[in-house]
């Protein structure tokens, strides 16, 4: 190995599940999660920059509780929503918390809609109840036509909400009922009105990992080595990192995305700064596809770019 790459090795930070991302902010939701200050939590919640800042610290709350707590939900949950039944952010961080428990207990598929219908009934304002609600249609197996109303009211609220986008996306499957070909005529659509720097504009590379993964064998390399799926996803790729693009969001979450997607394609030397720039944060998705053990298929690309 060249030394420029030894003398680089040793600054890599280790692997880790990438919920905050570092950010402070998430970071102080995911504290205040685990101390169960539940005015620490709304506070943080309330005070978000916008609906997508919100839908994160939501999420992070969300999986915090989950992860501590396993398909139990703490008392001061339970208390937050009896004792201030009129505070919208308590029933989306209850509802939130439910939907994830539906994951393993089907039955907690009906109060998780009751709670984020409730959230949404509390603050029509907030796209964030909508979004759960998206994710939630799949396991309710609820059909295309429920899941389509739930994604306008959300899109509605917040035309360009980017957890939103990625929840639909994640529907838009044979399996949920829809036909093959909508999964990447939605993503090109996002992408089109997407400005550049956005984050929806890697809906499209998310898009054609969807397809891959549905396809057996060796026509997942087939479809992988198409000229118009390449091009799709390199057009994809310099428009999220256009110089005058103004989002900074989802910057980790897109090398992530990004490092997965070259990687895939054997293009390890231009995944590498992608690694690089995710400084050790590894997403469960995509990198799961590759093996359960996604943080091991992480480091085995990391590797194989130049880095450790």
């Amino acid at each position: 190995m060249p030394k420029i790459f030894a003398r680089r090795l040793c600054s890599l930070p280790e692997a880790r599940e990438g919920l905050t991302y570092g950010s402070p902010e998430l970071e102080a939701v995911r504290a205040a999660t685990r101390a169960g200050d539940r005015t620490a939590v709304a506070a943080l919640i309330a005070c978000a920059h916008d609906s997508d800042d919100r839908s994160d610290a939501v999420l992070v709350a969300a999986a915090t509780v989950r992860a501590g707590h396993g398909t139990s939900v703490p008392q001061w949950l339970l208390e937050w929503v009896t004792s201030e039944p009129g505070d919208p952010i308590g029933w989306i961080v209850r509802g939130a918390v439910e939907v994830l428990r539906a994951e393993t207990l089907p039955s907690a598929l009906p109060s998780a809609e009751v709670m984020c219908a409730r959230a949404a009934e509390l603050d029509p304002a907030d796209p964030t109840p909508w979004v759960w609600l998206v994710q939630l249609a799949r396991g309710q197996r609820l059909g295309p036509a429920e899941t389509a109303r739930r994604w306008h009211r959300l899109r509605a609220l917040a035309p360009q909400h980017l957890r939103g986008h990625e929840q639909l996306l994640a529907s838009l499957s044979p399996r949920w009922g829809h036909p093959p070909e909508a999964r990447i005529a939605f993503v090109t659509e996002a992408a089109a009105t997407a400005p550049v720097g956005s984050a929806l504009n890697l809906l499209v590379l998310r898009g054609h990992i969807e397809q891959w993964a549905e396809l057996p064998g060796r026509a997942r390399r087939r479809y992988l080595d198409r000229a118009d799926v390449r091009e799709q996803a390199r057009a994809a790729v310099a428009r999220w990192q256009h110089p005058h693009g103004v989002d900074p969001r989802a910057k980790i979450s897109g090398h992530n995305l990004v490092a997965f997607w070259l990687s895939l394609c054997g293009e390890h030397q231009l995944a590498r700064p992608h690694f690089e720039a995710t400084r050790g944060h590894a997403d469960r998705y995509p990198w799961s596809y590759l093996r359960t053990d996604f943080l091991r298929a992480y480091l085995r690309g990391r590797r194989r770019s130049g880095l450790v």
